[in-house]
């Protein structure tokens, strides 16, 4: 991991913003990055920032799932499952004009896809700790815009705005933690889960929602671990190339528990196949799949969707929850038709102020 000051005109392009330099292929193609909640709702029902509309996730005991890809069904004794779709949006109920907070579907890469199946020893929920889009830094009186906060458990404001305006966050807290204080208790509740959020075609920024978009070797994918990360064993990115899916060779993952740049070059990456289904049987077998290189393989020239995917194979003890923000995708669309400047969403303009994050790379 190393330091880097990121500068302003490349967080402006990450908005959506087009840059004109010697190159000038590279432009921004999804950027989930801003307000996505029409109110700050801190005193305000949850359920309407939970993941797919506030629908509940599908709870089964007993379930028989080969999740550690050994050729050998485990027992779990419960799951909780959204199931993966393309065509269902994963997000949460979209904005009514009511007064409770609800999300902001025609932002710029709102709409995203997928799934999230989590897998229980021990108990047998039935919901997700937390599976919701949140206000980073929440509280009314926070004025401090300093990004990230050096208290993990509660990541600051990126404006001081005290009710919109700030950063939304996608978190999902699979299993929270046994909070009994009983080793033996602790012992018997484990977990594990696989999760992936996709970002289609039609909702490409910079005209690659209508052009051909394709990496080449400025290209780029990344997020931002914000705040609470544990427990999870496997980050993978998702490029979707004409009809196929492939997912990235996993990451190597820093200690620390937020405050980073998830990047990766795609084209300087080992990808494999990746055959998503409906329901549960999307979970990415990594120990028999076969790595390409996608310069040997002429991979990404016909860019339909994109992705990150989560995972802890084997289940164990302990947290699993993860907050992270700022989904990009640099790229090449063949023929460029900038975001209006309107497309910052408000918020985009303080992102000149947060020049400082730290990176690391596969």
């Amino acid at each position: 991991m190393f330091n880097r000051i990121v500068a302003c005109f490349c967080l402006l392009a990450a908005f959506g913003l087009t840059v004109s330099t010697a190159s000038a292929a590279n432009v921004s193609v999804v950027n989930w990055y801003g307000d996505y909640l029409t109110l700050d709702d801190t005193f305000k029902a949850s359920g309407n920032r939970l993941y797919r509309s506030g629908a509940s996730p599908t709870s089964t005991t007993n379930v028989l799932v080969d999740n550690d890809h050994d050729g050998v069904d485990e027992l779990y004794d419960a799951s909780l499952v959204h199931g993966f779709s393309l065509d269902t949006p994963l997000v949460p109920q979209l904005d009514n004009g009511t007064v409770h907070a609800r999300y902001i579907g025609d932002a710029p890469s709102a709409m995203f896809y997928g799934g999230i199946v989590g897998l229980y020893n021990g108990r047998t929920p039935v919901a997700f700790d937390q599976a919701t889009i949140e206000d980073s830094g929440r509280n009314p009186l926070v004025t401090d815009t300093r990004f990230p906060d050096d208290k993990p458990w509660r990541a600051l404001a990126r404006t001081p705005t005290p009710t919109e305006g700030f950063w939304s966050e996608m978190t999902l807290f699979v299993d929270d933690g046994d909070f009994t204080g009983d080793p033996v208790e602790e012992a018997d509740d484990t977990s594990a889960f696989y999760a992936a959020f996709i970002w289609k075609k039609d909702g490409f920024l910079n005209g690659g929602d209508s052009q051909q978009v394709f990496f080449d070797a400025d290209s780029s994918m990344s997020f931002d671990r914000t705040r609470y990360w544990e427990g999870v064993d496997g980050l993978h990115f998702i490029a979707q190339d004409g009809d196929q899916f492939y997912i990235s060779q996993g990451i190597v993952q820093d200690t620390k528990k937020y405050g980073d740049e998830v990047f990766i070059n795609p084209m300087s990456t080992m990808w494999a196949e990746y055959d998503p289904q409906a329901g549960m049987d999307f979970n990415f077998d990594q120990i028999n799949a076969t790595w390409l290189d996608p310069i040997v393989n002429g991979l990404f020239t016909d860019l339909q969707s994109f992705g990150i995917y989560f995972e802890t194979d084997v289940a164990t003890a302990g947290p699993i929850r993860m907050v992270w923000d700022h989904i990009s995708v640099a790229a090449n669309v063949a023929n460029v038709v900038p975001l209006p400047s309107g497309g910052l969403m408000g918020g985009g303009l303080i992102a000149v102020m947060a020049c400082m994050r730290r990176r690391y790379t596969a």
